[in-house]
């Protein structure tokens, strides 16, 4: 009798694991433009608002002799903070790792999970640490929705990455203008804005 005490009864089947999204491969306009204007700086310091990608580090090592600084705003995203707390956070690490002027900042499409508030404040303590001449290289939807994954860029050449999503818990995206970039990167100017065909713009923002 093998339904008697459990014994032979069939086991219920386990939930299957969640399928990994398949790894895009990606072209940019602006990112060589980003390379070659901050490879005409002697010794150069860059700050990547992404986490640490060991790939990203040898690339830009290499190519620029850069040092590259890591902001990580993922950590804060992947700890559940908003608001106030995420600002104070996000800012407070930027504070202690940024301790010199900036000649390059790659802000990927960061911007996208911040608020707000908090995407004002990054973009106000970016513009103040850029020195004159330092550019930002970043990609801004133009679509609202809701975000469920994250993406890790990664550098395979100066005009091409490989784009991972991470699973992510669900966040509204931010939409923000050229007009808004503008008023929230003062004393810089947009040099480059491209309509990519995943409807984001990818950006060159110059200070001074």
């Amino acid at each position: 009798m093998p339904g008697l005490f459990g014994f032979g009864a069939r086991r219920p089947a386990e939930p299957a694991a969640p399928v990994r999204p398949v790894d895009a491969e990606a072209t940019s306009v602006v990112l060589p433009r980003f390379l070659n204007a901050v490879a005409q700086r002697e010794s150069p310091v860059l700050l990547d608002l992404g986490p640490a990608i060991g790939a990203n580090v040898s690339f830009l090592g290499e190519r620029l002799a850069c040092r590259l600084l890591i902001g990580d705003v993922y950590h804060d995203l992947a700890a559940g903070r908003s608001g106030d707390e995420l600002r104070e956070s996000i800012c407070g690490r930027l504070e202690r790792t940024v301790t010199s002027a900036l000649d390059g900042v790659l802000c990927w499409d960061w911007f996208d999970y911040l608020d707000r508030n908090t995407a004002k404040a990054v973009a106000e303590f970016v513009s103040s640490r850029l020195a004159p001449g330092g550019v930002v290289h970043g990609m801004f939807s133009t679509q609202p929705g809701d975000l469920t994954s994250y993406t890790r860029y990664i550098v395979q050449s100066p005009s091409s990455m490989t784009c991972r999503l991470e699973a992510a818990a669900p966040r509204q995206r931010a939409i923000l203008s050229t007009r808004d970039l503008s008023a929230i990167f003062p004393g810089t100017k947009i040099m480059d804005s491209v309509l990519l065909k995943n409807q984001r713009r990818e950006i060159l923002i110059r200070k001074g």
